[in-house]
């Protein structure tokens, strides 16, 4: 397939070269989702598919596995508000390593080392010397591109995509969590949108409550 084939070229290129940059993460995330739509492949990489997607966006708003980074993300948030002894040493640390597993970077990883090795392509890119260097390419990247869960038309539900059925289901599961973590202020603790920002040479994950409330956190490595 003449995508593979650019793939490998343009990776012994950057290797030859000495590195990644952003020209070489755009061609490889767009010839990445062309070979797993021509290959149906798409369900096998899901991670992998919907950052080739979110390379594509300024935001996305129609990917399921996005509702389900913000519905994990937001089980942080519910699981530590709700808990019934707080430790404030180890709390706002647990919150912003949680949420950073939650988000998955571990995930693309793991799926582009599948991707790279089952489609004979040498995996160097995502070993343990060149990861960081292209973790923070990507994220650089990706930073101040929004996950959004967004509204659902009040439609039945054989009226709907299957995006907006997952989309009207994830909301739902939030709401009835907010509403139970906070009775008396849920939309202050409803997430609606995940986003990564680069402050101060520091990558941040970012939550957004339905009420506008923005929750905040370091972004670790997992």
């Amino acid at each position: 397939m003449k995508s593979l084939v650019q793939i490998r070229e343009k990776i012994d290129l950057a290797v030859r070269n000495g590195g990644a940059d952003s020209a070489l993460f755009n061609f490889l995330f767009s010839h990445i989702r062309i070979v797993l739509e021509k290959k149906s492949e798409k369900r096998k990489y899901p991670f992998l598919s919907m950052v080739c997607n979110w390379y594509q966006h300024c935001e996305i708003d129609r990917s399921t596995l996005g509702y389900e980074v913000i519905r994990k993300a937001g089980d942080v948030i519910f699981d530590d508000l709700m808990a019934s002894n707080h430790d404030d040493n180890g709390r706002y640390d647990k919150v912003v390593r949680d949420v950073s597993v939650a988000f998955g970077m571990g995930r693309l990883k793991h799926e582009l080392h599948d991707f790279f090795t089952d489609h004979d392509i040498d995996p160097v890119m995502v070993n343990h010397e060149n990861w960081e260097r292209f973790r923070i390419g990507v994220l650089y990247d990706l930073s101040e591109r929004p996950i959004q869960i967004p509204e659902v038309p009040d439609k039945a539900n054989r009226n709907l995509s299957s995006t907006q059925k997952k989309a009207k289901n994830v909301r739902a599961y939030l709401e009835k969590r907010a509403a139970e973590a906070r009775p008396n202020e849920p939309d202050m603790v409803t997430p609606v949108a995940f986003s990564v920002e680069l402050v101060e040479n520091s990558f941040r994950w970012t939550i957004e409550m339905k009420s506008t409330i923005r929750i905040t956190g370091a972004l670790v490595k997992e």
